[in-house]
């Protein structure tokens, strides 16, 4: 069953602690630009809150407190490399903070702990929740 479909390219939708919203992300451009959208748990009050052309904002979870979502940051800089960083917001779309600048790499695990990859000489992996 698909619990959103804005773009017909949706993805990681999560609920709110309090069971009020879904936090989600959809593809926009020709999937070169991702967005951070929160919608009510009854599908009303559709708000896109990260609109930057060539970015891909994705993997949102909230925050204990249902009031924060955190996110990733995908792009190219200007010598074409790809540039991760770790975002949070509160779900009105105030209060956007870049916590960590990332060269070489994030992922998000599915146990919502990060993944950062250190592109230097020797690859350093940390995990954090």
């Amino acid at each position: 069953m698909k619990v959103i479909d804005v773009t017909r390219a949706d993805g990681y939708p999560e609920i709110s602690p309090n069971a009020k919203h879904i936090a989600f992300y959809g593809k926009y451009d020709n999937f070169k630009t991702w967005s951070i959208h929160v919608v009510d748990i009854n599908r009303s009050n559709l708000k896109r809150l990260t609109d930057t052309k060539n970015v891909w904002d994705s993997a949102p979870p909230w925050l204990a407190d249902g009031e924060i979502i955190l996110f990733t940051r995908e792009y190219k800089n200007d010598q074409g490399e790809w540039q991760g960083e770790l975002w949070t917001m509160k779900r009105d779309c105030s209060e956007q903070i870049r916590h960590q600048a990332l060269h070489g790499g994030l992922v998000l695990l599915a146990i919502l702990k990060f993944c950062f990859i250190q592109a230097s000489g020797q690859e350093k992996l940390r995990l954090q929740t």
